[in-house]
């Protein structure tokens, strides 16, 4: 008898139930609209580059993973552009040119319902 059938056999007659099976949600990575097969493609590329240079440590690998970065960056740039301008060419008003403009700054914001949620959100970093 090996060690995994002595454990099988154990957990086999051992009075306590097995755990229950749990479920898990993963959550869905937030929707870019620029990603196409494209950048996918792109990206694995990459991967792939960066994986051989970390094994071989050979300075040829080291720059063809940089090469394979800047054209990931280069793909997801276009794209970025390709689609922003396309709504910016749209946009009719003031308030949806400035709403758009912030939202590709990365300006977003946080509302608050006043001084006191405020100050509990921030007491909720030194507990």
């Amino acid at each position: 008898m090996n060690v995994t059938q002595i454990l099988v056999t154990e957990y086999k007659y051992s009075d306590t139930p097995a755990r229950p099976l749990t479920k898990r949600t993963i959550p869905h990575p937030r929707y870019s609209p620029w990603l196409d097969d494209n950048i996918q493609t792109a990206v694995q590329e990459r991967c792939s580059a960066e994986r051989a240079w970390l094994k071989s440590c050979l300075q040829i690998h080291r720059e063809i993973s940089i090469a394979a970065r800047k054209t990931v960056n280069n793909v997801a740039t276009n794209a970025k552009k390709k689609i922003y301008l396309a709504e910016f060419s749209t946009t009719k008003t003031c308030k949806m040119l400035f709403s758009l403009t912030e939202q590709v700054l990365g300006k977003t914001k946080h509302k608050t319902n006043g001084d006191k949620e405020l100050c509990d959100k921030f007491s909720i970093l030194f507990d």
